[in-house]
């Protein structure tokens, strides 16, 4: 495969049209190294307790997400706000399991699914 085909160009040293040595165009792009990772790992945990749990993906399955998925966050931050840091039944910090569950929600209204019937 070319690298026409493939779909980029691979320039270096100083080339036409002002390219510089070591020149990368990511100004507009998503920084991932600005989102904390043990945090992140925490909520991977979470998705993990409920693959074993239910099965992978089942959250996409759950009659009346949204308002599901909203009201288990605001369980877990009460929790939080109770002195209660650790869920009892995953052994998982309570902030992971919310902030997995608001990122079902915003799945969710991204998708434009998971309104009530």
């Amino acid at each position: 495969m070319t690298e026409k085909q493939a779909g980029y160009t691979v320039k270096v040293g100083n080339m036409e049209g002002g390219h510089v040595e070591g020149d990368k165009h990511d100004k507009h792009k998503l920084d991932w190294t600005l989102l904390p990772v043990q945090p992140v790992q925490q909520v991977i945990q979470v998705l993990e307790f409920g693959k074993k749990k239910y099965s992978a993906n089942n959250w996409k399955r759950v009659p009346d997400a949204r308002r599901r998925y909203l009201a288990a966050a605001f369980r877990h931050l009460a929790a939080i706000s109770d002195g209660e840091w650790l869920d009892q039944e995953s052994g998982l910090p309570h902030a992971a399991c919310a902030v997995c569950s608001l990122l079902f929600l915003l799945w969710f209204v991204n998708e434009g699914k998971g309104e009530s019937e």
